[in-house]
């Protein structure tokens, strides 16, 4: 996650349920000089674990995360802390996991 980026970004073309290919404008870096293409975008699965701690149980499962942006020459994926919140989630991290928390709390 990166509080400093505006919406998700990836340069992993396998990422991708499908892609919509498109001029979405550029990414202006901390690189000033160093402007990065938006080429397309569209939704990406991503698996993550639910825990359960009423029964203190794991599941696997897989969600949806949309609008992710297609950029070319980024090392990294990038999740917008600003568009998780206001997706109405809570986040909790430490220094090697996130959680995620609904409107319950749960």
């Amino acid at each position: 996650m990166n509080p400093g980026t505006s919406a998700h970004f990836t340069s992993f073309e396998s990422d991708f349920v499908d892609m919509n290919l498109n001029n979405y404008g550029q990414v202006e870096t901390v690189n000033l000089r160093a402007l990065l293409f938006i080429v397309a975008s569209n939704t990406v699965l991503i698996e993550h674990e639910i825990f359960n701690s009423e029964k203190e149980t794991t599941k696997v499962a897989m969600s949806k995360l949309w609008p992710v942006y297609y950029v070319l020459d980024i090392q990294m994926c990038f999740l917008s802390t600003g568009q998780i919140l206001l997706s109405e989630l809570r986040v909790e991290n430490d220094k090697s996991s996130f959680t995620f928390y609904d409107k319950s709390g749960k």
